[in-house]
């Protein structure tokens, strides 16, 4: 049996030491359950600064398709608008005028102020001068001629 004065322990039962190792073991886990560290805290708010980045610049990006857009459905109605006025009135001679318009389409006496540039040329058809015509017409936003919005079409007298 065992002697006199010395308890046995259970197989189950920790040593003095493996208890401490143990509890030191559950104290480390549970910080590292507790919080985060602080190299995970500056990934996380890294992640999360680029991906706000980049949908701030989505937004920059999608507003200014909106504008270009806005302003190329502008341009195509006035456009068509004078397009139209030189179609419906006498047959025109070789024209070439720039009008300066607002926000509405109205026409300015000056270029100052003008939000749109209207530019409208009317030359002979090489091939059958002094019976058609071509008539184009340039519009743009100023300060952004490079994206002009161009209609041509081509008118004969009648009877020819």
């Amino acid at each position: 049996m065992g002697h006199r004065g010395v308890r046995r322990r259970h197989p189950r039962c920790l040593s003095g030491r493996a208890v401490e190792r143990d509890e030191r073991r559950v104290h480390r886990s549970a910080r590292r359950e507790g919080g985060f560290s602080l190299v995970e805290v500056l990934v996380a708010a890294a992640i999360l600064v680029a991906g706000i980045g980049a949908i701030l610049q989505l937004f920059v990006i999608a507003t200014r398709a909106t504008s270009d857009a806005r302003d190329a459905t502008y341009a195509a109605v006035l456009a068509a608008q004078k397009l139209e006025e030189v179609r419906a009135a006498p047959f025109p001679g070789p024209v070439d005028a720039t009008e300066y318009l607002d926000i509405r389409g109205a026409p300015l006496v000056a270029r100052a102020g003008a939000l749109y540039e209207r530019r409208t040329i009317v030359t002979w058809l090489p091939t059958q001068p002094g019976e058609t015509v071509v008539i184009t017409v340039r519009v743009w936003r100023r300060g952004r001629e490079h994206r002009a919005l161009r209609l041509a079409t081509v008118r004969t007298r009648r009877g020819v």
